[in-house]
């Protein structure tokens, strides 16, 4: 029981009160994420749109989160990290509500795009408020905790979502609205501000905040090789449930698949965390970009349920040592100043990814047999793999510049 009490301290322990509230409000949004994997199949099976026009839609929720995360980030050096937390997930649970209402072709297009704008508004100021509070040494723990809550909370809703599916979707909008609302809430009763008096200035280091973050030639390297990496991993909930469908598996398959991304990140995160970390970032996000190009090249191959189970799982481990590096990686390249912003410029490439994903890979996907765009996606991810290590030495010099300037301000 002590090995057991030394390895769950060593995985979770010595975090602050600010951070676990932030982390109990993320696995409660979570729970309840059941539109985004299920939209595509929402539009061409209750709305009757064809794959094309779905995959447009889709596409849309990427398109707004290209503003939104700038966005987001912007507000939260600003305005701050408490009101910008607020405001996004109550305007996020406002917007999926309406698209749960949305008829005419036009309606579900807008209120689709809307909800792309608002739902990562949050995410800046969720990063940021975990640089803020949380010690250096512990920020890619911490963001591998917060990405460990989000997938168990997903597991469930993935899971869960497949099955209300099959009886309707209008539950489904129904709980994603109300749990973004659950986050706010729990938000507003228990966390602080955070933010630096100094990032409430519009210019910081001699210009505007983004301007700042496009001159650091690190920060727009790193930030190339992650959308390469999620144009990979945003085939699984864009084109994949498409190219399932077209071989006879219906949502409720879908969801079981998914699930099992979820529910391995649950089980074997806490298990190869110590391990991942002993790694550095360049070797987390350049080993993950190698499986998620052998977990493309499985499913080109695949049209059985075990096929792509086996890929989801090769997938998973590529997930869990990207975001064992990435979340704290960008965190630990940002001024305090601009904390928001670059994590607006670093989530804006999940945003651009998921964007073109489903634009390009629908094209390529065709009648939904196509081994193409798992192709295509595989050479993408190793050559983001080749980039990064490539990166490696410039990465680690500017940890270190990074944590010596924290031990002196200590």
């Amino acid at each position: 029981m002590t090995a057991v009490r030394r390895a769950l301290h060593a995985w979770a322990g010595g975090l602050p009160r600010t951070f676990w509230s932030l982390w109990a409000g993320t696995l409660v949004n979570r729970i309840g994420t059941f539109v985004e994997p299920f939209l595509a199949l929402y539009l061409t099976q209750a709305r009757d749109l064809s794959a094309g026009r779905a995959g447009v839609i889709v596409a849309l929720v990427g398109g707004g989160s290209v503003i939104s995360q700038p966005l987001g980030g912007a507000l939260t050096d600003r305005v701050g990290r408490r009101p910008t937390l607020v405001g996004g997930m109550v305007a996020s649970g406002l917007a999926i509500a309406a698209l749960g209402f949305a008829r005419s072709l036009w309606a579900i297009a807008l209120c689709t795009l809307l909800v792309g704008i608002v739902g990562d508004l949050y995410r800046p100021a969720s990063q940021a408020t975990i640089a803020d509070v949380v010690a250096i040494e512990d920020r890619r723990r911490a963001s591998g905790l917060l990405f460990w809550a989000v997938n168990l909370g997903f597991s469930v809703a993935a899971l869960g979502g497949g099955l209300l599916a099959a009886h309707g979707y209008g539950l489904l909008f129904a709980l994603d609205a109300i749990t973004c609302c659950g986050y706010a809430f729990v938000v507003w009763r228990t966390i602080p501000e955070t933010r630096p008096p100094e990032a409430a200035q519009h210019r910081a280091g001699g210009g505007p905040g983004y301007r700042v973050v496009l001159r650091d030639r690190l920060a727009v390297a790193f930030c190339g090789i992650n959308f390469a990496v999620m144009l990979a991993y945003g085939t699984i909930y864009t084109i994949l449930p498409l190219a399932m469908a077209a071989h006879g598996h219906g949502a409720d398959q879908y969801g079981l698949v998914i699930a099992v991304n979820g529910l391995a990140i649950v089980l074997l995160q806490p298990l190869l965390t110590p391990w991942l970390l002993r790694m550095t970032p360049a070797g987390n996000v350049g080993g993950g970009a190698l499986l998620m190009a052998l977990a493309m090249g499985i499913i080109a191959v695949s049209d059985a349920l075990g096929g792509y189970v086996v890929a989801i799982l090769v997938v998973t481990l590529g997930e869990i040592a990207n975001a064992t590096a990435s979340g704290g990686l960008i965190a630990e390249i940002a001024p305090p100043a601009l904390r928001g912003r670059y994590a607006g410029a670093f989530g804006l490439t999940f945003g651009a990814a998921f964007f073109v994903t489903p634009l390009v890979g629908g094209v390529l996907l065709g009648d939904g047999s196509s081994p193409v765009p798992w192709v295509v996606a595989a050479g993408v991810a190793v050559a983001s793999a080749a980039a990064m290590f490539a990166l490696s030495g410039a990465v680690e010099a500017r940890r270190a510049a990074a944590a010596a300037t924290a031990t002196a301000v200590a």
